[in-house]
């Protein structure tokens, strides 16, 4: 066989698992945080693929990405405070469905989260409106709300809120 049509078989069956992951990733969540998608590809490498393998997977992806720096400070920068506050609401709400994601914009001093309520019901609108106040009475912004559950063939979609907030205040 050819080196270009070894190249050829290779460039196909990267597009075809590609296109099988993406599949995969919509049909769970269409607006996937990037914290949830970087955690369930580390959990498949290390409890599937091999934890041998990591380290060469790493420097593939990094240079299919072009970093060059390390990124496992940035991404695990507001893990704790994310933690922090999915318990906290937990504990305040009685609920074990609450789950929080918190992030940081690329390059800026701003941060945003999810609060995601994996319920098929939407809350009760007191409830809502308490969790909401909850949320600005932290210093948090609601950016987006949705408390609705719904599912389609591919997907479920559950009450969330999106926030913001100023990486330079205390969270």
């Amino acid at each position: 066989m050819k080196l270009r049509d070894i190249i050829f078989e290779i460039d196909n069956q990267v597009a075809a698992t590609a296109t099988g992951f993406n599949k995969v990733i919509t049909s769970i969540d269409d607006s996937m945080h990037y914290g949830v998608f970087a955690k369930a590809v580390a959990k498949v490498l290390k409890d599937e693929y091999g934890s041998h393998n990591i380290n060469p997977f790493m420097d593939v992806l990094h240079a299919e990405l072009g970093i060059k720096e390390n990124i496992k400070e940035d991404f695990m920068k507001f893990q704790q405070e994310a933690d922090d506050l999915e318990k906290e609401l937990q504990d305040t709400y009685n609920r074990r469905d609450i789950s929080v994601t918190m992030g940081q914009y690329y390059q800026k001093d701003r941060g945003y989260g999810k609060v995601r309520f994996v319920t098929k019901n939407e809350l009760a609108p007191a409830e809502w409106n308490n969790v909401k106040n909850f949320l600005k009475a932290k210093g948090y912004e609601i950016t987006d709300e949705s408390n609705w559950y719904d599912e389609d063939d591919d997907r479920s979609w559950y009450p969330s809120l999106k926030f913001e907030f100023d990486v330079n205040e205390t969270v």
